[in-house]
């Protein structure tokens, strides 16, 4: 009895964790955008990629996390807020996202592609 007690109190930090996981993938488009920012600006690769898919993605594959990161340096690339984001229109799994930058020292408005790979939204272009 004293032996299942003490297994039964050993499971527990397990089984209460089982619902404890790495935060979750981003459920809307423009989380995906703040999560590849948010990545830009705390220099996390992993992170970085994690959030890049399609084009963008490929690009940091073959070009390598640090030239993603120099290139944001070099810019001072920031997001300053998502303004809106509305369907592609030409693919149910694209969004298009409204953003507005901070680049060179200068806020513009651009539109990023963002895409649902495997149930998750990912920056496709920047």
């Amino acid at each position: 009895m004293l032996r299942l007690l003490l297994i039964v109190l050993l499971s527990l930090p397990l089984i209460a964790c089982s619902t404890c996981s790495a935060p979750s993938a981003p459920d809307k488009p423009e989380e995906a955008v703040k999560a590849y920012f948010s990545a830009l600006e705390k220099s996390d690769c992993k992170s970085l990629r994690e959030a890049a898919g399609a084009e963008l993605g490929e690009r940091i594959d073959k070009n390598g996390c640090d030239a993603a990161l120099d290139d944001y340096r070099k810019h001072g690339l920031r997001l300053v807020r998502v303004e809106g984001v509305v369907p592609d229109g030409r693919n149910p799994a694209v969004m298009l996202a409204r953003v507005v930058i901070l680049r060179d020292g200068k806020e513009a408005l651009v539109i990023l592609r963002v895409e649902k790979e495997s149930s998750r939204w990912k920056l496709a272009s920047l």
